[in-house]
Order: C-alpha cells, then sequence, then structure tokens
C-alpha cells in the first residue's frame, strides 16, 4: 500500500478549506489600520501648551511669570493664551539668561508675559493655569517630528 504525503499532494493542497474566522479577523484588523491612518493624516486639531504661571508685580502692572521648557520656546511667539476659558493676546517681556535644570536635565527658562489678567486673579504670588494655542496640526506630524526627535 503506498501512502499519501498530505503535504505535498497539491490536490489535497488545494481542496483544503481555512477557517472562516481567521479570514474575518484579518480582514477587519486590516480596516481599522486603514481607517486609523487615514483619520491619522486627515484630522487637524489644535495643540496646547499647558503651564502654571505666576502673577507678580512688575512697576505698576501685573504680569504673568512662567518657566518653559528649552524646547518650547519657539511656541510662543504669535499664538493665544487662555486664562480661565477666556483668550486673550500677550506679549512676552523677558525670556531670563538663567535656566533651571530639573531630574532628567532638561532646561527650564523663566518668561515674564504682559497680559489682560482678569481683576479676580489679581493678587501677588497668585497661581493660575494658561493654556498656548498652537497652530493646528494632525496626528502623524505629530509621530514623524518625535521620531525625529528621538533619531537626533
Amino acid at each position: 500500500m503506498q501512502t499519501i504525503d498530505i503535504f505535498n499532494n497539491s490536490a489535497i493542497i488545494l481542496k483544503r478549506k481555512r477557517p472562516s474566522y481567521i479570514f474575518v479577523y484579518v480582514l477587519i484588523m486590516m480596516v481599522c489600520i486603514c481607517i486609523f491612518i487615514l483619520l491619522s493624516v486627515l484630522y487637524n486639531y489644535h495643540r496646547y501648551l499647558n503651564y502654571l504661571g505666576r502673577v507678580v508685580i512688575n512697576g505698576d502692572e501685573y504680569v504673568i511669570m512662567i518657566l518653559i521648557k528649552e524646547d518650547e520656546i519657539p511656541f510662543l511667539k504669535g499664538h493665544t493664551l487662555t486664562i480661565n476659558n477666556q483668550e486673550e493676546k500677550y506679549e512676552i517681556i523677558n525670556i531670563s539668561d538663567e535656566y533651571r535644570v530639573d531630574e532628567k536635565y532638561r532646561k527650564y527658562y523663566e518668561v515674564t508675559i504682559k497680559s489682560k489678567i482678569d481683576d479676580k486673579l489679581i493678587i501677588n504670588n497668585n497661581i493660575i493655569n494658561l493654556y498656548i494655542k498652537l497652530p493646528k496640526t494632525t496626528l502623524f506630524k505629530e509621530v514623524k517630528k518625535k521620531i525625529k526627535k528621538g533619531l537626533m
């Protein structure tokens, strides 16, 4: 009697059926990946920088002093500042020459900002939440920036 080699017999390989749930699972995964890639390329959103600032008297006016990472200083120019859900224009008065270093060896500079401050917040050394609205970007661009930053 002759034994049939099921691994090398082309007729058996062609007639064999794969389980349908594997095919459906792979198809669903491919559709989900395509949708995620399309959303990451096409969906635009605003990025925000979140800071804690201190209201300080500078001469006869109140200004806001914040500590900003060295990498985020270029983002400060030409954007809007949000304090208590109110968008305001601001002006950078001073960026200090001295810096502070945290435990991860990141440099923080002290930046003095002049902006319209609500009367309820005008207390010397009052700590407030600030949000700086950056221009629109996509998830794909942000991932690309992170990869470039990691390679350098």
